[in-house]
């Protein structure tokens, strides 16, 4: 059986067989991790785009009702 070692000069210390692939593990999860906080962060700055474009057309339509309520009077 062959056994895999990983030495790892910044933590001075080898990791040997099963722990490397627990470590690859970790990574990936960590990665996908990331994309997932990724993707959440992009949702909510377009929900912030979305409630702002609302917020403006709220406003626009204000401003002509006051625009016809003055030419009214």
């Amino acid at each position: 059986m062959n056994t895999v070692s990983l030495y790892c000069p910044m933590a001075g210390f080898t990791v040997y067989g099963e722990r490397v692939r627990v470590i690859r593990e970790e990574e990936e999860m960590e990665e996908e991790e990331l994309e997932e906080d990724e993707t959440e962060e992009e949702e909510t700055e377009e929900q912030k785009t979305e409630e702002e474009e609302l917020e403006e057309e709220k406003e626009e339509e204000e401003m002509e009702e006051q625009k016809t309520e003055e030419k009214e009077t």
